[in-house]
């Protein structure tokens, strides 16, 4: 599907695994104890110790990011008001609602934002390809979900959001049983061939079961 977003965020590397950032806290690390060194403190190697091992636990990875980018989250959140209210102006402490909460109100299935413009959220029902064949999994794409998003032009916005839930398959088996009565009443009123019959009812169990 030849969907690309026009902002997302390319994270460069220099090497595999080593990105800019990266680089310039390695290289403020070594500035650091370069000065250390050229300076007159007392106990510069073990002030170059410390430099070393703070910048050795600033650049690993305990998981995806580096510790140095969970510290700037762990500062920009504190640094961030964490009380919203709707009156905000009694308390100094407090920000506007509406910067975590624009919207006002739901009317007639749509969503208010202050008069200003509305949305909507339309659910997509989950879908199980491996049932489908080559075409048909292109085609719901393309034709489907693609056409919907390739719509959206600049003046409006939308945004996927996917929710883990489980796979209901009782409407698919419903289907597929009604599906198989009427082939049921295609052979008694002999309007195929006995094998044709067995051989279409076997890939009808095979994909319910």
């Amino acid at each position: 599907m030849r969907l690309i977003p026009g902002k997302t965020k390319v994270s460069t590397e220099l090497f595999k695994g080593v990105k800019i950032m990266d680089m310039v806290v390695a290289a403020i690390a070594v500035g650091l104890i370069f000065l250390i060194i050229s300076s007159t403190l007392p106990g510069k190697l073990y002030f170059c110790i410390g430099v070393g091992l703070i910048a050795a636990i600033l650049l690993v990875r305990f998981d995806v990011e580096p510790n140095y980018a969970y510290i700037l989250h762990i500062l920009k959140y504190l640094s961030r008001n964490q009380l919203f209210l709707k009156d905000y102006k009694d308390n100094k402490k407090a920000a506007d609602i509406k910067k975590v909460l624009p919207y006002t109100g739901i009317n007639e299935g749509f969503i208010e934002y202050g008069g200003e413009y509305y949305g909507a959220a339309i659910e997509i029902p989950p879908v199980e390809f491996r049932f489908f064949s080559p075409y048909r999994r292109v085609n719901s794409i393309e034709s489907g979900v693609g056409r919907v998003l390739r719509s959206i032009s600049g003046n409006y916005s939308a945004e996927i959001v996917k929710l883990e839930r489980p796979v209901s398959y009782d409407a698919y088996i419903a289907n597929e049983y009604e599906k198989l009565d009427e082939l049921r009443k295609s052979y008694e009123q002999c309007m195929m061939k006995e094998d044709e019959f067995k051989a279409r009812t076997e890939v009808m169990f095979d994909r319910i079961n």
